[in-house]
């Protein structure tokens, strides 16, 4: 069924473009000055710095007009660091669930494929000049009534063309009650077209609205593409090395539904990396690389594990994805953002085998080295008790000597006495002197008081392995002339 066509000679009709006109010439009339010094500035920028009556006046009187332009070499610097510091994006889904999450990588590759297909990088350079150079660089994002281009159209439009409600409060322009566009066309072409659905107009300022205004584009562009791409569509979306990815949308099924819908759901458009933020982030890179640097002779299994996230630091980096790609897979590691390929499956899966067999041996030897320290501990334990028996054994020796010959006890005390032991229980002399004489004479009429200096216990460990008393040995006789 055909639409209806209106006529201008409606007077609803009529009466609809006559407030909007009048809307248009009040806004030109309120934006008129600030307009001429729009148009001025951009003349500087082209050297164009001269009034014309001051121009001619000098060249009356015989000089050129010349000009040293010191507004372009900044104005430049502007341009250079935008087109340095372009961002990425990624579209992420709204909902939980594997099939959501693929909806929105297939949204991502398509809204690649259109900014691709547009040259919308250019675009968007085209008009951050204009912000640079004016004050306000405009976007336009709408569907392409030309089938022979993609169905979605980005490009840039001069801020000569565009005229905005300047009583809006909002940067987004949300609060406006009119946006005009203006174009100048031909009848009959201006006819074929208020029947074509009309684009969104996106603003940008300079840099602090820069990835505001590439947020909001990139929303519009994916609210388009989820409302209207219906109709099957391969995509095309180049990556490093010059190789391609290709995938396809909205492919009929025989069952009636359609593989790859995209306008089932909806997801949300994320700018990868914020321009702000680029220098803290290679400081953030250099810094992190310092610390790997020093963990590499301590531990080079923590700097392996992380080379991946360091370099998905840096936002300059040349060719960083297919770096990213190769680390991955000599690590065995999978792209957090991304499915694990079955050889990336299986290099995990052997990493995970060869880190199990190295934990396995490393315990192995942490258990070899304790059994061998508690053998050690055990034979320093039972040598320190061999000691010990051999001292007791020394002991009850000497006891049984004693006691078999009590008349050598103050001799005993006194060669302790020599050899310097004390007694802790009663300090002091060990025992008096004159007794001991005293007590020698009486067990040994004859028997000489000199006490020799003490000798080592010759024969003090006799019969230890033995359960006879070998050690002891039969009384001495009272030999007058037996010297001790």
């Amino acid at each position: 069924m055909k639409a209806p066509t209106l006529k201008m000679d409606d007077a609803s009709v009529r009466a609809r473009h006559d407030k909007r006109k009048s809307w248009f010439l009040a806004e030109a009339s309120r934006q008129a000055s600030n307009r001429a010094m729009m148009a001025k500035c951009e003349g500087f920028y082209d050297g164009t710095q001269w009034e014309h009556e001051d121009a001619e006046r000098v060249r009356e009187r015989g000089q050129n007009p010349v000009v040293f332009n010191e507004v372009k070499p900044t104005i430049d610097w502007l341009i250079g660091t935008e087109r340095k510091s372009r961002v990425d994006f990624v579209v992420v889904a709204a909902d939980e669930g594997e099939a959501a999450s693929d909806d929105a990588t297939l949204k991502t590759k398509l809204l690649k494929y259109l900014d691709d297909a547009n040259r919308a990088v250019f675009e968007r350079s085209y008009a951050i000049e204009d912000a640079f150079k004016a004050g306000l660089g405009w976007m336009e994002v709408g569907l392409r009534g030309d089938p022979s281009g993609p169905p979605i159209y980005i490009g840039a439009e001069s801020w000569r063309n565009i005229l905005y409600d300047s009583q809006g409060s909002k940067r987004d322009l949300s609060d406006a009650r009119y946006l005009f566009r203006i174009k100048v066309v031909d009848r009959d072409v201006a006819e074929a077209l208020a029947k074509q659905e009309q684009g969104t107009l996106l603003t940008m300022e300079l840099f602090d609205n820069l990835l505001f205004a590439r947020q909001m584009e990139g929303e519009i562009t994916l609210s388009l593409a989820e409302q209207f791409l219906t109709q099957p569509l391969t995509i095309r979306v180049a990556h490093e090395g010059n190789k391609y990815d290709y995938a396809k949308l909205n492919q009929p099924q025989d069952d009636g539904t359609f593989l790859n819908d995209i306008t089932q759901r909806k997801a949300s458009f994320v700018i990868g990396e914020q321009a702000w933020k680029l220098s803290y982030a290679e400081a953030a890179f250099d810094s992190l690389m310092q610390v790997l640097s020093q963990l590499a002779s301590s531990a080079p299994q923590v700097v392996v594990g992380m080379l991946d996230v360091v370099f998905e630091m840096h936002p300059n980096l040349p060719r960083k994805k297919a770096i990213l790609e190769r680390i991955r897979q000599v690590n065995g590691q999978s792209d957090p953002d991304g499915k694990e390929t079955p050889e990336q499956q299986a290099a995990k899966q052997q990493q995970q085998q060869v880190a199990q067999a190295q934990f396995e041996a490393q315990m192995a030897q942490i258990k070899a080295s304790i059994r061998e320290s508690q053998a050690k501990g055990e034979k320093l334990e039972a040598e320190a008790m061999a000691k010990r028996l051999e001292g007791l054994y020394m002991s009850a020796q000497a006891a049984q000597v004693l006691a078999v010959a009590p008349g050598i006890t103050p001799i005993a005390d006194e060669l302790l006495k020599a050899a310097g032991f004390q007694d802790s229980n009663a300090p002091g002399p060990v025992i008096d002197p004159a007794v001991a004489r005293d007590n020698v004479t009486a067990a040994a009429p004859g028997m000489t008081t000199t006490i020799p200096p003490a000798q080592q216990a010759d024969g003090a460990m006799a019969g230890i392995q033995t359960q006879r008393a070998d050690g002891v040995q039969a009384p001495l006789a009272a030999n007058p002339t037996q010297t001790f």
